[in-house]
């Protein structure tokens, strides 16, 4: 007799299918989940009233409606979850400022979705599972949340306009799809996921950080972009930001299956670390401050193109990659090139006014066309052969050696340092090119 109460007190609840669940013998706080053959299918703890553990025995599938019940019994007797239990549950955490918690199932999650809860008077802490996998539709003006993305099974998430919150979806396996629309203002982290398109509206904020993604992105940011944007050791698709960007632009270690492209007017800090690219191109009017380097001659930016009205300051001094730098028309910005090893040909358009300093480098072409009036620095180019200017003779030469022949032909003077042909590939514009202008009509 005493025996069999001593089973059925061992004996916690009856699931779906035979499952069974019962206390685990000689440990007050432990459980176990048996399916019908008598097998463990899954283990769980609890302390002070948290499920503090919750294991299923991946080799053993338990089907969904025994899953379905499980957690129904669990939400009845309002046991509280840890994070990694909710995780093996796919139930899904909101911590409230008040100190409330909410608990919401898949069923509930996918049912009644997630901006219903959701709200600007009290900040929101959501940690999201899923049993399935989701596409998630934030609301426009979703604000005053954190939403920790980082294990939910979500193959997509757009978040609307006028919005303002923090995404972590780093390590996230599931991801392929991200679309924020205008006037974003949160933070997004996706570093070590798997998405592979990644588009963000006009005029966002954000702060967004992508470090050693699984898949090759494809990133589109529209105008007005400000906030920061840091991309570490990945391959990228490609990278194209629209005009009247004001942010602070990292990319480290990178390699770029199209050019990189930022539009006009921008007036941002773009630091470019080691990044191999096709070409690195600026729309008009750039005047924030571009500074690449390379750590080696095998990966870096090899060509950069920067439109008219350039008025910031390019420094490639730490660059062991870059061979051409050509400038728009009415350029009054600083470039710096000193000691750079690996640059061949920098060719400035009408009206320059600015500052090229090439001291101790190996350039070997140096072009400005009409109306020049800048100031070039060349000291120790062992290199130079060739500087083409116009006869105008506003501009200011230092430490350029004596020229062996000077010719004068069409509007332009040309200063030969040293007797050698150039091949006709130093003499091609590329900013000017038909080419080029048929490339940026279609992308």
């Amino acid at each position: 007799m005493s025996e069999q109460s001593e089973n059925e007190k061992a004996l916690m609840h009856k699931f779906p299918l035979g499952y069974t669940g019962e206390r685990m013998p000689g440990k007050e706080n432990a459980f176990i989940l048996r399916n019908r053959q008598g097998f463990i299918a899954a283990t769980a703890e609890k302390h002070n009233g948290v499920m503090t553990s919750f294991k299923f025995h991946k080799e053993r599938r338990i089907p969904r409606i025994v899953i379905n019940k499980i957690v129904k019994k669990i939400m009845e007797t309002k046991t509280r979850l840890s994070a990694e239990a909710a995780h093996e549950l796919g139930i899904s955490i909101l911590k409230f400022e008040s100190g409330k918690e909410l608990y919401l199932t898949s069923k509930e999650l996918k049912h009644f979705g997630l901006n219903r809860f959701l709200t600007p008077d009290e900040y929101v802490s959501a940690e999201l599972n899923s049993l399935g996998t989701l596409s998630l539709k934030l609301s426009k003006n979703t604000i005053n949340c954190r939403l920790d993305l980082q294990r939910t099974r979500i193959k997509s998430l757009h978040i609307g306009k006028n919005s303002s919150l923090d995404i972590d979806l780093r390590g996230n396996k599931y991801i392929k799809k991200i679309i924020i629309d205008d006037y974003f203002g949160g933070k997004l982290i996706l570093s070590d996921s798997s998405v592979e398109i990644l588009k963000i509206g006009k005029d966002c904020r954000a702060s967004i950080t992508c470090n050693e993604g699984i898949k090759i992105p494809e990133v589109e940011i529209k105008d007005g972009f400000q906030g920061t944007a840091a991309f570490h050791k990945l391959y990228l698709k490609r990278l194209k930001i629209g005009e009247k960007c004001s942010a602070t632009l990292n990319i480290d270690t990178c390699i770029c299956y199209a050019p990189i492209k930022i539009g006009a007017n921008a007036e941002g800090n773009f630091n470019i670390n080691s990044v191999f690219a096709k070409y690195l191109e600026f729309g008009n009017d750039f005047s924030g401050k571009l500074y690449g380097s390379s750590i080696s001659s095998r990966q870096g930016i090899r060509n950069v193109y920067i439109g008219d009205g350039f008025s910031g300051t390019l420094d490639l001094s730490a660059s062991k990659t870059v061979q051409r730098v050509e400038i728009g028309d009415n350029a009054v910005g600083t470039v710096l090139l000193i000691s750079t090893p690996s640059v061949r040909l920098a060719s400035l358009g009408k009206n320059f006014s600015g500052r090229i300093d090439f001291r101790e480098s190996n350039v070997v072409y140096i072009s400005a066309e009409e109306n020049c009036s800048g100031k070039f620095e060349c000291g120790l180019c062992r290199n130079l052969t060739l500087m083409r200017l116009p006869k105008e003779n506003g501009y200011k030469i230092s430490g350029a050696p004596k020229p062996v022949r000077i010719e004068q032909e069409n509007g332009n003077i040309s200063y030969w340092f040293v007797e050698r042909p150039l091949e006709n590939e130093y003499f091609k514009t590329y900013r000017k090119s038909f080419w080029r202008r048929f490339q940026n009509f279609f992308s």
